[in-house]
């Protein structure tokens, strides 16, 4: 029986952007596992990092 890892739902924005990587443009580093879901989550799609929401109220 093979046991995978599922790697978390997040998007390479949530990512350091100041980090050094080999793909700067997709935040990955050369032999780094990548989620099977990867073109989903790429910068220009997702966002999955947590955002403040501001509500206005208008009277």
């Amino acid at each position: 029986m093979v046991t995978t890892r599922r790697l978390p739902d997040r998007s390479q924005q949530e990512r350091d952007p100041w980090y050094d990587w080999d793909h700067p443009d997709l935040r990955l580093n050369w032999g780094e596992p990548i989620h099977w879901d990867l073109d989903m989550y790429i910068r220009n799609r997702v966002d999955t990092s947590p955002t403040p929401v501001f509500l206005e109220y208008y009277v």
